[in-house]
C-alpha cells in the first residue's frame, strides 16, 4: 500500500466565500484579518466546505435583452381559481442531467391526471430557461397548454409558440424575476389561490437561487427583495425546490409577498420535487396550509428519493416573533467571551447544533445551523453547568417557543435527526466574513456571530492533557443512571415552563443517547459500544456490557480548554514521524466537568476496520472513514474522501491530469455492521485570488459496477499540531457491487515491516489548536 505523503489536496487556509453569500456590503463591526494564522490552527479545518452546486458568478450581471410583453389591461376574473407559476432557472441540472425536462414531463403527467372542472379552475404559467442547452438560452414563458404542445417530441424548449422568447435574456437578474412577476401580476394577480415555485440550485443566504449559465449569475436575495417590491404581488403560498433555502434569511426575503413558505434545510437532491404530485395535490387541497403539507409528505414519501431529505412549511406571519426572540438571544450571547459560564453552555450548543451543507473534513463546521436544535442544546447545557437563572436560559425557551410557532409541518427522512424545520446562517469563524450587511438576518445574529469568530481567532494555546489513564475500567451501568437521573430533573424543570423537551428520549438524544425501536431507550454501554462499533472493541478485555453489572476497559483521557470543540478518537499507525488515521470515531464524556477540564473515553481497539473487495481474488482495499452521526434506528453515518471516476461519463474535457471527479463517499451501516445504502458527492473546487471553495453537485448516486474509486486520509504531525490528507494507492475498478466488511488491518511499510496500529484521542478547540493523548497500541483479540 502506498503511504507517500501528500500534504496537497484539501490543505490550503482559506477565506471562504460562499457562493451564496457573497457580494454584500460591508460590516459595521471590526473584522479581525483573516490572513493572520497561527502555527497551532489545524490546517483542514479552516477550510469550510463551502456551499453546494453553483457556479462562479458575476457581482453586478446585465440583464441581458428583455423585449417588451403585451399585457392585458386588467387580469382576468380569477375568483375561485388558483395559479401555478414556476422560475425555472435551468442552469447545469438541465445542461447536464435534464432534471428541468423530467420535470416538465411531471408536470405534464399530472396535469392529465385532472379532471375537466379541476382544469379549468387552474392556471399554469412558466418561465424557463437559463441552461447552456439548445432551446433553454434566454427566458420563455408558457402556458400549460403550450408546455403540453413542447412535450410531444420529448424536448423542450424547441417549439414555437410560447407566451414570450427572449432569447438572450438572463435569469438570474432582478429585472428578469420582476419581468415575470409582472407578467402574473397582469394576468392572474386576482388568482384566489397562488402559488409561486423558485425552481434549481440554491443557498441559504446571499446568492440562493441560480446561476444562468449563459450569463454567469445567481439571484441574491436583497435583488430578489427588490424584485418582489417593485411588483408588489403576494401569493398564498411561495416554495422553493431549491437546495438550502429553508432558512430565516430567505424567510426574510419572502415574509412580506407569501403568507406561507416551503424550502429545505438541508441540500435537496438533484431529482428535486414530483411535479405529478405537485400538480395533483395543489388542483385538490381545500387551502395553502393542506397543500404545503402534503408537498412536504410527497416529497419525503416518493419511492426512489435519495437520502438526506429535509423540507419544511413555515407560517410567515409568525416570522416578526421568531426573528425578535432571536435576535433578543443573540444580544445576550454577543458578551460570551467574557462569561465563562455562558461560554461552558453555549460553545457545545454551537458545536453541536445541527447543521446542513457541513464541512467535509469537520461536521462541526457547517453553513447554516438548525435553530430550534441551538436553542434546545444552550439550555440543556445551561441547565447541566446548574445556570439556569441565567438571562440565556430564559431566552433559549422563548426562541423554541416562537420557532414551534412558526414551522407548521416538517419532516426529514430519518438521516438528519433534529432538523425541526427553519435553519439560520451558523455560528463559526470560517465563513462569517461573508455575512455581509445584505446578507445577515440581523445585526444581533452578526453580532453573536462575530464574537464566537472573534474568540476563536484569538486563541493560540493549544488545549491541555490535565489527566490519562490507560486501560482502566468504568461502570457503564452508573454512567448511564448518571445521565437519566439529569435527564428526569431537567424534565421536571421543563414540564413547569411547558415547552421544549417533552420526553426522556428527547432529553437523552441531547446527549447521544437514542431509543431501541422497541422503545426502550439504550444506556451509554449498550448504545455506543454494543451496536456498529462493538465490532472494534478489543474482547480480551474486561467488558462485560451483557452481564447484570456492564463494564468496560477504555482508555480516558481529561483536557481542559475554554474554547474546547470537541474530542474524538482516531485510529492509525505512524509512518514517517507522522500518525496516519485508520479512522476517526467518537470520544464520549464522563460527567464530570470540572470548570473548563473534561474527562472523556475510548474503549480498547481490536485493530478491525471497514474494507470492501472490488474484485475477487484481489486484496481487500481499507475505506479511511470518518464518524458523522448516529441516528435513532441504530444506523450510524460515515465518510470518506474519495477521488472517482464515473463509468458513465466522459471526462475527455478534463485535464490529464485531473481525469475523475472529487468526491466524498457517506456510507450508512447498521448494528450489525451491514451496508445500508451510500452515496457518492461530487464537487469541484473554485481558486478566486488565493481562496478556495468547495461546490458540490446536487445529482448525488451510487458506487457502480465499472466505477473506479481511489480514497484519501487525513494523517497527523502530532508534534506540530497539524493535520493533511494523504492519498492512498491508486484507482480501483469495482467489478461487482459495493459491499463492505470487518477485517482486521495489516499493513507494511516499503521495507516490508509490518506496521502497528494505535489510538489516540485529540482534543480540539475552535479555532484548530490541537492536543493529543498518549498514544495507545491497539490489542488484535485472540480468536
Amino acid at each position: 500500500m502506498d503511504y507517500a505523503l501528500n500534504r496537497s489536496r484539501l490543505s490550503a487556509v482559506v477565506a471562504s466565500l460562499l457562493i451564496g453569500c457573497g457580494g454584500g456590503g460591508s460590516s459595521p463591526v471590526a473584522v479581525p484579518d483573516t490572513n493572520n494564522t497561527t502555527p497551532n490552527t489545524v490546517e483542514q479545518n479552516t477550510t469550510q466546505e463551502l456551499k453546494i452546486d453553483e457556479q462562479n458568478t458575476t457581482q453586478d450581471p446585465t440583464t441581458g435583452t428583455l423585449d417588451p410583453i403585451k399585457l392585458p389591461d386588467a387580469p382576468k376574473n380569477g375568483e375561485g381559481k388558483k395559479l401555478l407559476a414556476i422560475y425555472m432557472i435551468g442552469s447545469d441540472l438541465e445542461s447536464d442531467g435534464g432534471a428541468g425536462t423530467n420535470d416538465f414531463h411531471e408536470l405534464v403527467a399530472g396535469y392529465n391526471t385532472l379532471t375537466q372542472e379541476q382544469k379549468d379552475s387552474l392556471d399554469i404559467a412558466v418561465a424557463f430557461g437559463g441552461a447552456n442547452k439548445e432551446g433553454w438560452k434566454g427566458m420563455k414563458i408558457a402556458t400549460m397548454e403550450q408546455i403540453i404542445k413542447d412535450a410531444n417530441d420529448g424536448v423542450f424548449g424547441n417549439s414555437d409558440d410560447y407566451i414570450y422568447t427572449a432569447n438572450e435574456a438572463n435569469m438570474g437578474h432582478k429585472d428578469t424575476v420582476a419581468f415575470f412577476l409582472n407578467y402574473l401580476k397582469s394576468n392572474f394577480g386576482s388568482h384566489s389561490n397562488k402559488f409561486l415555485d423558485m425552481w434549481d440550485h440554491g443557498a441559504g443566504y446571499g446568492e440562493f437561487v441560480g446561476p444562468d449559465e449563459n450569463h454567469n449569475s445567481v439571484l441574491h436575495t436583497a435583488d430578489a427583495k427588490e424584485a418582489f417590491s417593485a411588483v408588489g404581488l403576494k401569493f398564498d403560498l411561495i416554495g422553493f425546490d431549491t437546495c438550502l433555502n429553508g432558512t430565516l434569511e430567505v424567510a426574510n426575503l419572502s415574509k412580506d409577498f407569501a403568507s406561507y413558505l416551503v424550502a429545505s434545510q438541508e441540500l435537496e437532491p438533484g431529482h428535486g420535487w414530483n411535479y405529478k404530485d405537485v400538480v395533483e395535490k395543489f388542483a385538490t387541497a381545500p387551502d395553502s396550509i393542506t397543500f404545503g403539507k402534503n408537498l412536504v409528505d410527497s416529497f419525503l414519501d416518493t419511492d426512489g428519493h435519495v437520502e438526506n431529505r429535509t423540507l419544511s412549511l413555515v407560517d410567515l406571519s409568525k416570522y416578526s416573533t421568531l426573528e425578535a426572540s432571536i435576535n433578543k438571544l443573540a444580544d445576550a450571547l454577543k458578551s460570551v467571551d467574557n462569561d465563562d459560564e455562558l461560554k461552558k453552555a453555549f460553545i457545545p450548543a454551537v458545536t453541536n447544533a445541527r447543521g446542513f451543507n457541513e464541512d467535509k473534513e469537520d461536521n462541526t463546521i457547517k453553513d447554516t445551523m438548525d435553530v430550534q436544535h441551538f436553542a434546545t442544546l444552550l439550555k440543556a447545557n445551561l441547565y447541566q453547568n446548574n445556570n439556569t437563572q441565567h438571562i440565556a436560559y430564559a431566552l433559549s425557551t422563548d426562541v423554541i417557543n416562537a420557532t414551534t410557532n412558526y414551522v407548521l409541518h416538517s419532516r426529514e427522512d430519518g438521516t438528519r435527526p433534529n432538523s425541526y424545520g427553519v435553519a439560520v446562517f451558523s455560528i463559526n469563524s470560517n465563513n462569517y466574513q461573508s455575512y455581509g450587511e445584505r446578507e445577515r438576518l440581523s445585526q444581533s445574529w452578526y453580532n453573536v456571530i462575530y464574537a464566537y469568530a472573534n474568540m476563536g481567532k484569538s486563541d493560540t494555546t493549544n488545549p491541555t492533557l490535565v489527566d490519562e489513564s490507560a486501560q482502566t475500567t468504568i461502570d457503564m451501568d452508573s454512567l448511564e443512571k448518571e445521565y437519566r437521573q439529569l435527564c428526569s430533573d431537567y424534565l421536571n424543570l421543563e414540564l413547569e415552563d411547558g415547552t421544549a423537551l417533552q420526553s426522556e428520549q428527547e432529553c437523552l438524544a441531547l446527549y447521544g443517547l437514542e431509543p431501541l425501536s422497541s422503545g426502550k431507550y439504550r444506556g451509554v454501554g449498550t448504545n455506543l459500544f454494543s451496536g456498529e462499533s462493538n465490532a472494534f472493541i478489543n474482547k480480551n478485555s474486561k467488558s462485560k456490557l451483557r452481564s447484570t453489572t456492564p463494564t468496560m476497559s477504555v482508555t480516558t483521557a481529561t483536557f481542559s480548554d475554554e474554547n474546547m470543540k470537541n474530542v474524538r478518537t482516531i485510529y492509525g499507525n505512524i509512518l514517517n514521524g507522522s500518525f496516519l488515521a485508520t479512522a476517526i470515531i467518537e470520544a464520549k464524556p464522563m460527567l464530570d466537568q470540572n470548570g473548563t477540564a473534561q474527562t472523556y473515553f475510548t474503549p480498547i481497539w481490536n485493530q478491525k476496520w471497514y474494507t470492501f473487495i472490488y474484485e475477487e481474488g484481489k486484496q481487500s482495499v481499507w475505506m479511511p472513514l470518518m464518524f458523522k452521526e448516529r441516528h435513532a434506528n441504530g444506523n450510524v453515518i460515515y465518510e470518506a474522501e474519495i477521488d472517482y471516476i464515473s463509468s458513465k461519463k466522459d471526462y475527455t474535457n478534463h485535464p490529464e491530469s485531473e481525469k475523475f471527479d472529487l468526491a466524498r463517499l457517506e456510507i450508512t451501516v447498521n448494528s450489525n455492521n451491514e451496508l445500508v445504502s451510500h452515496n457518492i458527492k461530487p464537487y469541484t473546487i473554485e481558486e478566486n485570488n488565493g481562496t478556495q471553495r468547495f461546490v458540490f453537485a446536487k445529482t448525488v448516486g451510487e458506487l457502480k459496477v465499472g466505477d473506479q474509486v481511489r480514497f484519501y486520509s487525513q494523517a497527523f504531525d502530532m508534534a506540530q499540531d497539524e493535520a493533511f490528507f494523504n492519498q492512498e494507492g491508486d484507482f480501483v475498478t469495482l467489478s461487482k457491487a459495493f459491499n463492505l466488511q470487518v477485517e482486521e488491518l495489516e499493513f507494511e511499510d516499503d521495507n516490508a515491516s509490518t506496521l502497528d496500529y494505535y489510538y489516540v484521542m485529540v482534543a480540539q478547540d475552535i479555532n484548530g489548536n490541537m492536543a493529543f493523548s498518549a498514544l495507545q497500541k491497539a490489542q488484535k483479540d485472540s480468536n
